[in-house]
């Protein structure tokens, strides 16, 4: 209900995407569905009693949703924008008392971070809230992607006898799985009817993070950082495999292109359907893989490395794929 008022409304607050050369979609589409999300997600956990400690983080997630409601309206540059995201997050960190606080390898245990989790939780936030950002390119990739993540946190919350935090985290999932009716192609729908939208990506994402605060921060976390983010494993995997590709052919990390796993995928002649349906298969199966690895006891370094691996292998055969198709070649020998 929330999005359909939002949506009409739309176009007097200047929340419409409009098609140009990197966003190829058709017609102007409303940009307000991650806030019909978070909308709907506050106004159900208080009716239902469950908000727990939201109250602490509400000024932090509030400032991430107005930095990406900016920049929906005005094109905040990316650089003002990146300030802006660490500066949320890092509040986060401070109202939660939450940080992640240890690393882990093979052989070598956990390693206290100390001095160094606050910037270490930083980065890895921002970096999240960019993941969930630049991966909703497709009709419905990311929020499929966002509700097959939240499952996962539930059940690893469930698991951990955490079932005020379980319950939180299936409210978002159904908020976010109400606005997939709206944005997934559908057999009565032929294209998304409202997009997320960068307040949207960067709010959901900073609920995300405090699910994973509350299940992985602290000096004795209930489930290690390295497992919680296979919710989140794609977008990430893809966000770091992008970068390193423009690293590659002599650009910015931040630069914006078609170059993302989706884009290849389409380029490679792939339905924007059939691009979705993979995404999600393929996160399906490397959430379940760490729920499993995570509950037959692997330890911490294991667990750390199973996520890096995965990474790798996706980041290898993208950059592959993208050579295959000379992008890589042609990029490196006009040194764009």
């Amino acid at each position: 209900m929330s999005a359909w008022i939002l949506a009409a409304l739309a176009p007097r607050l200047r929340l419409v995407d409009q098609p140009d050369a990197r966003k190829q979609h058709e017609g102007a589409v409303p940009l307000v569905g991650g806030l019909a999300i978070l909308l709907g997600f506050v106004l159900s956990a208080r009716m239902a009693g469950i908000a727990g400690n939201f109250a602490a983080v509400a000024v932090p997630v509030g400032l991430a949703v107005l930095v990406g409601l900016l920049d929906d309206i005005y094109d905040v540059p990316a650089r003002h924008k990146l300030w802006a995201q660490i500066a949320a997050v890092w509040l986060l960190l401070k109202t939660s008392g939450l940080s992640f606080e240890t690393f882990a390898l093979p052989g070598l245990g956990s390693i206290e971070l100390g001095v160094f989790a606050t910037p270490f939780s930083v980065v890895l936030g921002v970096g999240l809230l960019n993941a969930i950002n630049t991966i909703d390119g497709v009709d419905g990739l990311c929020g499929g992607l966002l509700v097959i993540g939240l499952f996962l946190l539930a059940a690893m919350a469930d698991a951990a006898g955490m079932g005020s935090l379980q319950r939180i985290v299936l409210l978002l999932q159904a908020a976010v799985t109400g606005f997939l009716l709206l944005n997934a192609r559908l057999p009565w729908q032929g294209r998304a009817r409202v997009f997320l939208g960068d307040a949207g990506a960067f709010g959901v994402g900073m609920l995300v993070l405090w699910f994973m605060l509350q299940l992985g921060g602290g000096p004795a976390p209930k489930i290690h950082w390295s497992a919680l983010l296979a919710a989140c494993w794609m977008p990430m995997a893809d966000l770091l495999a992008v970068a390193a590709l423009r690293l590659r052919c002599g650009q910015s990390p931040f630069a914006a292109d078609r170059r993302h796993f989706h884009h290849l995928l389409l380029a490679q002649g792939r339905s924007p359907g059939m691009v979705v349906l993979f995404a999600w298969g393929l996160a399906i199966f490397v959430a379940v893989a760490m729920y499993v690895l995570w509950r037959s006891g692997a330890r911490n370094g294991a667990l750390f490395m199973a996520w890096a691996t995965a990474c790798v292998v996706f980041a290898l055969h993208h950059h592959r794929a993208w050579r295959e198709r000379g992008v890589i070649g042609k990029r490196d020998k006009e040194g764009v």
